[in-house]
């Protein structure tokens, strides 16, 4: 059983519950906005206490959405798509995305599409043993379904044959 979340309804009880959490993990601004709307917290207190917690610089948008990218590069084998919906179920500031995004380079999407590949083929190779389409097909559809864009799904398709 779930205990019911107690209502915040002053500064205080607002910014308390903000540290508490900031002490825990690193929240984006729009993430701890959303905590305390949760908890039916008035959106004027809500301004007050975001303008606090800026000024104090406990929330750091920059340092946020570079955390949230070094935990997503550790997960090896994913791609740009994969990256953006990331970044975007994390609440990473628009802006701070786009730059990401930029610096993620597709030859090193391509690194990780073809690691994958590497680990993921003799599976394949095993289970669809001479049924060429069916393998061209799993392969297709494992990458896609990690985020690799469709021109690094069509290049390492092509290199199933060469492997």
């Amino acid at each position: 059983m779930r205990k019911s979340k107690k209502e915040l309804t002053t500064y205080s009880e607002a910014y308390s519950f903000a540290l508490d959490k900031l002490t825990i993990r690193d929240y984006s601004q729009k993430e701890l906005e959303g905590k305390l709307q949760e908890r039916s917290c008035p959106s004027a207190v809500i301004k007050e206490v975001m303008a606090k917690l800026l000024e104090c610089k406990f929330i750091n948008e920059e340092k946020y959405a570079e955390l949230v990218y070094r935990t997503w590069v550790s997960k090896k084998y994913y791609g740009r798509l994969h990256l953006k919906q990331y970044l975007m179920k994390k609440k990473v500031r628009e802006d701070y995305q786009q730059s990401i995004l930029k610096n993620f380079t597709p030859a090193e999407e391509t690194d990780r599409a073809e690691a994958f590949l590497k680990l993921q083929l003799p599976k394949l190779k095993i289970k669809y043993k001479t049924q060429e389409e069916k393998l061209r097909g799993a392969v297709a559809r494992a990458l896609a379904s990690r985020g690799f864009g469709s021109d690094i799904v069509w290049s390492c398709i092509d290199k199933i044959g060469e492997n």
